[in-house]
């Protein structure tokens, strides 16, 4: 009897970790948590996605109508779960050594336990407990976030988290970070795990050519701060904190879009095309970034990146 009452418990644990899991598999919405990075609001909007934009509903993203993307393309590139009170939370991160991944801030803002999943550009399988040989799990054990990052303004929205232990996968090499102004409308890729834009779930790593251009949020909340804002359709929820990369390095990491759509509470989830798409600047971030590496690493530049180019130290 005992026997079946033990067995009784464990298939009650296994559905529980499925439907947890289901349930929070791109971000969990808390409408009455202030401590996410989004926040919902109703200004009116110019209509324009260009190099200003009147706020409206701020989601965290993921890519839309992009492309699947190969992790032989983009070996620096990481998912990163959070267990946090209110479920799990994932966001695309950039690895710039083996021990430091390049993130946003909002993603690991919050208190609980953090990991950095690496090994497959298709998640399906781990998010259900499945054939986990593919997969190769690091503890975060240091959140250095920009000590200026404001969640109500969704500016500095930049993180560097550092590893309990090195990456040991070879085929994970670290990106180079470009602090270099962009002044005018340049080519660009992003990439991340997230959703496309019929369905917001989604554990496969996307990418996507786009355009890009400095820009500033006309408020509210009104900040001189410059992002980087995409042209045209880009990101969703759920891929915070991935790469915009420009000729193989990192320019950018995902923040916040605007939307002219309010995402109801239980509604299906839907990537939501008719938005702005911000970009934290890594010519902004610089000195955060750079130091951040030095403390860690003691250089400011990575030795090897993953267009397989060596740089002297």
């Amino acid at each position: 009897m005992n026997l079946y009452l033990l067995l009784f418990a464990i298939i009650n644990f296994v559905q529980w970790i499925d439907q947890t899991y289901g349930k929070f598999e791109d971000y969990d919405y808390d409408d009455n948590d202030n401590s996410n990075s989004y926040s919902y609001r109703n200004d009116d909007d110019d209509g324009n996605n260009n190099s200003s934009f009147s706020s409206q509903n701020l989601f965290q993203p993921a890519i839309i109508d992009g492309t699947l993307a190969s992790l032989t393309d983009y070996p620096f590139a990481v998912r990163l779960y959070g267990f946090v009170r209110t479920g799990y939370t994932s966001c695309t991160g950039s690895a710039v050594h083996k021990r430091l991944i390049l993130t946003a801030a909002h993603c690991v803002s919050k208190k609980g336990s953090y990991i950095v999943v690496t090994g497959s550009p298709d998640h399906s399988d781990y998010v259900k407990g499945r054939n986990m040989k593919q997969y190769a799990r690091y503890k975060v054990t240091q959140r250095y976030i920009h000590p200026l990052y404001s969640d109500e303004l969704h500016i500095h929205d930049v993180a560097v988290i550092k590893l309990g232990r090195e990456i040991v996968d070879n085929k994970v090499i670290p990106v180079n970070v470009s602090y270099d102004e962009i002044v005018g409308v340049e080519n660009a890729t992003i990439l991340g795990w997230g959703g496309i834009l019929h369905n917001a779930r989604n554990n496969r790593l996307y990418e996507k050519q786009m355009q890009i251009q400095p820009c500033r949020v006309k408020g509210p909340p009104k900040n001189d701060y410059e992002y980087l804002c995409l042209i045209g359709h880009g990101i969703c929820r759920g891929d915070s904190g991935g790469p915009l990369l420009i000729n193989g390095s990192v320019y950018g990491v995902a923040s916040f879009l605007e939307s002219k759509t309010r995402y109801t509470r239980g509604a299906p989830l839907k990537c939501v095309p008719e938005s702005a798409y911000y970009y934290a600047s890594m010519s902004v971030e610089k000195s955060f970034v750079q130091d951040t590496i030095l403390k860690n690493t003691g250089s400011r530049k990575i030795s090897i990146f993953y267009n397989l180019y060596e740089f002297t130290l």
